[in-house]
C-alpha cells in the first residue's frame, strides 16, 4: 500500500469499497483518473498505513526491543 502511495501518479491505491468506486466513477475514456483524486487516495493510505503500523508497533511493545529515542527530520523523539 505504502508503494503505491508514493507512485500515486501510476498507481492508484484503494484500501476500501468506497475508494475502489470512487476510482471507478471518475475514470475517463482513457481509463485515467484525475491527479487530485490520485493524491487525495495517496495521502488516506498513508494515514491508513501509518495507523496500522502504529497499531502493530504499540502491540509489539515491551521496551527491550526499540530504542529509547529516535531522530528523524531534524528532531528527536522520546519512545513512550
Amino acid at each position: 500500500m505504502r508503494a503505491s502511495a508514493k507512485n500515486f501518479s501510476r498507481v492508484v491505491p484503494c484500501h476500501n469499497i468506497e475508494q475502489l468506486s470512487a476510482v471507478v466513477s471518475s475514470m475517463d475514456d482513457e481509463n485515467r483518473i484525475p491527479e487530485n483524486l490520485a493524491k487525495k487516495l495517496a495521502c488516506e493510505t498513508f494515514f491508513f498505513v501509518s495507523q496500522y503500523d502504529s497499531t502493530i508497533a504499540h502491540w509489539l511493545w515491551s521496551g527491550e526491543f526499540f530504542p529509547k529515542s529516535f531522530a528523524y527530520g531534524g528532531s528527536s523523539e522520546k519512545m513512550p
